[in-house]
């Protein structure tokens, strides 16, 4: 696999920003740096913000009330804006904003199945979400956070 530090991403985040969830984040930031050095994203579920290299490099808190963060050790997909967390998928009520830490172990085969031409194996839980899917054919491990309209 590649991508740099360990093979599986890093997610932090807050429900709500307060004075102390605010002091923490970036002490999240940096200990999540070392799951993941290629990227880094995060989104309030209106907002996605999305950076090449660490979170260290570029950290700046976003003026939210909420947040969810990704660092990305990529294993799937260039090391692109394209393939960083958050992943936003579908329109209105059907729109969901995901990250994802882990492994899709089905990704060629969800491609293949649903035409998809996904470079990131994570886009399939969170397109399968948007689009009413069942889950049971995504086969692999992690934990996610997301936003649904």
């Amino acid at each position: 696999m590649k991508g740099s530090g360990s093979y599986i991403c890093g997610i932090f985040g807050a429900s709500r920003f307060t004075d102390l969830t605010k002091s923490i984040l970036p002490i999240l930031a940096w200990e999540m740096q070392n799951r993941g050095r290629d990227a880094w994203g995060a989104s309030n579920g209106e907002v996605i913000v999305k950076h090449i290299g660490k979170i260290t490099s570029s950290w700046d808190l976003p003026n939210w009330d909420r947040g969810i963060f990704h660092t990305r050790a990529g294993t799937h997909g260039e090391n692109e804006i394209a393939n960083a967390h958050p992943f936003e998928f579908g329109e209105g009520q059907n729109k969901v904003i995901g990250i994802h830490n882990g492994v899709v172990r089905s990704h060629k085969e969800l491609n293949q199945k649903y035409a998809r031409s996904f470079a990131v194996d994570s886009m399939h839980i969170f397109a399968h979400m948007a689009e009413a899917k069942a889950l049971n054919d995504i086969e692999g491990y992690g934990n996610l956070a997301w936003y649904q309209q």
